[in-house]
Order: structure tokens, then sequence, then C-alpha cells
């Protein structure tokens, strides 16, 4: 169990590393025996990034616009808005 990601599309390393790594600290980890899904999607660079985030008990999803190099702030901050449960 626990927090697993998925990309799909076109990252390079750095970029899924640095969302990666924020979103996990914003997030923490799942209650116990729960599994939580991030999935990130961009299709094509320069195109929207489509964000959903599956718990037990809600799925949250948003398209994101900002540059890929912006998602490691824009997709925390969002998820901080309602916490997750």
């Amino acid at each position: 169990m626990g927090l697993k990601m998925h990309f799909d599309g076109f990252w390079d390393s750095d970029t899924r590393g640095n969302i990666e790594h924020a979103i996990r600290d914003c997030i923490g980890e799942p209650p116990k025996d729960e599994e939580w899904l991030v999935s990130i999607a961009r299709p094509y660079p320069f195109q929207p990034c489509s964000v959903q985030v599956k718990t037990l008990n809600q799925t949250r999803s948003r398209l994101f616009f900002e540059d890929s190099s912006a998602l490691s702030k824009a997709i925390p901050d969002w998820l901080k808005l309602y916490p997750l449960k």
C-alpha cells in the first residue's frame, strides 16, 4: 500500500523527479492499508497537463497549463487547498 505515482507522456527525468518529490512532501503517506494514486499526463510537450489524485474516499482532477518546470510548485499548491482524506 502507500502512495503511487504514474507519469504518462513526455517527461525528462529531472522534471519528473522534482514533481514527484514535491507531491510526496505535500501529501505524505496515506493512512495504513490505503493506496493513493497520483496520475500525471501530458501527451505532448506544450499541451496542458492532466493531474488526477485518487484516495479511498475521493477523486480530484485538474488541468494545468503551466510549463513543466512550474508544476512542482503548482500541483502541491492545488493539493493544499483541500487536504486529501
